[in-house]
């Protein structure tokens, strides 16, 4: 499940998977990224959450980004880390 803040409600938004996501990051208001078990990364543009195809069947349990270098890091349980 994704909520999001309108005001002083929470709103649900589709997401597209099923697995349990375990961090967000905002890079803007319009772009955003998400985490979760079995490797999931989701991707947030033009309104709604894509899912990125990643390599792994790791649980990511952490993410981070810095718009202005355009870069978005993962972390997962082995400690690998993962640049896209």
């Amino acid at each position: 499940m994704i909520l999001y803040e309108v005001g002083d409600a929470w709103r649900e938004m589709k997401s597209p998977t099923k697995k349990d996501l375990n961090s967000v990051v905002m890079t803007s208001p319009n772009e955003g990224w998400a985490v979760g078990d079995s490797g999931t990364l989701l991707h947030y543009t033009q309104g709604s959450w894509r899912l990125v195809p990643l390599k792994t069947t790791n649980a990511l349990n952490q993410i981070a980004g810095y718009r202005a270098l355009g870069h978005v890091w993962t972390l997962w349980s082995a400690l690998n880390l993962n640049r896209n």
